[in-house]
Order: structure tokens, then C-alpha cells, then sequence
């Protein structure tokens, strides 16, 4: 992802964090649809990429907070 955007829109890497950062799944949808109402228009094709890899991006939230620890 970050080598996609623009150096001066790295901010998305932080939204991105937060997102993985989430104590459980539903959290973590709800930070990604924040992401991607912010950041869909200017980088649309990293948002659409992110979105069907979301399922497996998220699969550690599957476990235990304190096993993803």
C-alpha cells in the first residue's frame, strides 16, 4: 500500500494501522469503511485491493487479543 500513494498521503498507512490495531473484527470493518469513505477517491484501486483481500487481512482477528499480542 504505501508504495502506491503519494508521500504526502502517507496518512493512509496510519488508517491502515488503526484498522489492524482493532481488538476484534467488526471494529476492524468499521475502521476500513472510515479508511474508505476517506481515501476512496483519491486512490480508489488501493482501497478496491484492500477491500477483497479483507477477509484474509483481518484472519488474525480470528484469535484471541492476547494471542495476536
Amino acid at each position: 500500500m504505501k508504495s502506491k500513494v503519494k508521500e504526502k498521503d502517507l496518512e493512509i498507512m496510519d488508517d491502515a494501522n488503526k484498522m489492524f490495531k482493532c481488538d476484534n473484527k467488526n471494529k476492524a470493518k468499521i475502521r476500513f469503511n472510515e479508511m474508505k469513505n476517506k481515501w476512496e477517491n483519491k486512490y480508489p484501486n488501493v482501497i478496491y485491493n484492500t477491500e477483497i483481500k479483507l477477509g484474509h487481512l483481518l484472519r488474525f482477528d480470528d484469535y484471541p487479543y492476547k494471542i495476536r499480542n
